[in-house]
């Protein structure tokens, strides 16, 4: 099954003549593309690298849109839209293969991917935030804690970690998969507090997003402290049973 073909406009700047005369998109257009993932199955792997050998790092659900920052070659892999070679990068160190993402196109909608090196990034405190690995989406339940400070952290640092689990497990989890986590405040992280603390659920635990620390005070935002989608702010003071998880500053 073929895609349909999809028409591009771009400015003088972005055309090449191909072989033949023929006028396509060049590698110097900068704008990303939307897709859709639409799979036989309920969802789609999101690998490391343009492989079907790359690790698994998280999946996106059948019909979801996916932002496609930059396309490659890689490993041929037969879909819903013919065998292709092209692989789309979804985020950093994110990557789906092109047969199975709906664009309008048989070929390359989006720029070709460069090198792709991010070096840790030092945040205002001079401490070195480390990148962990992403995913496509918020993994938190909507309207929960965990939503909203997933929300907070990819406002800042462009990303969604990729982090699972309840509040109290996720400072275990964000190490695993190789962000910064600490035993003290920094500004611009997720502040995670074990079951009781300062009014946290007592079976899953809490976290929020600080916004600024003075000495052992912390001032936070947070959702589902007094309902579900709503933000509110607070002072707390850091105490034994919070965990803080980096982010980075987006580049």
């Amino acid at each position: 099954m073929k895609k349909a073909t999809r028409s591009i406009g771009v400015g003088l700047a972005g055309l090449v003549v191909a072989a033949g005369g023929a006028i396509g998109v060049g590698a110097s257009q900068s704008d990303a593309a939307p897709g859709t993932v639409q799979t036989a199955s309920a969802r789609l792997n999101i690998r490391s690298g343009p492989s079907t050998g790359a690790s698994v790092v998280g999946s996106v659900a059948k019909g979801r849109r996916v932002n496609i920052i930059c396309q490659t070659y890689g490993t041929a892999v037969s879909g819903t839209y013919r065998t292709s070679k092209i692989w789309d990068k979804i985020g950093p160190g994110q990557y789906v293969s092109d047969a199975f993402v709906y664009t309008g196109s048989n070929g390359f909608v989006a720029p070709k991917c460069g090198a792709e090196k991010k070096p840790p990034a030092p945040s205002n405190d001079g401490l070195t935030r480390k990148w962990g690995n992403t995913i496509g989406y918020n993994t938190g339940a909507s309207g929960q804690c965990t939503w909203g400070a997933y929300n907070k952290f990819k406002q800042y640092s462009g990303v969604y970690p990729l982090v699972r689990g309840n509040a109290k497990d996720m400072p275990g989890n964000a190490r695993a998969n190789g962000w910064t986590v600490t035993y003290e405040p920094h500004v611009n992280s997720m502040v995670v507090f074990q079951p009781g603390v300062h009014g946290a659920n007592r079976t899953y635990g809490h976290v929020a997003w600080v916004t600024a620390v003075r000495g052992k005070t912390i001032d936070i935002v947070e959702m589902n402290y007094k309902g579900k989608y709503v933000y509110n702010t607070r002072s707390v003071t850091d105490v034994s049973g919070m965990q803080y998880i980096l982010a980075p500053k987006a580049r």
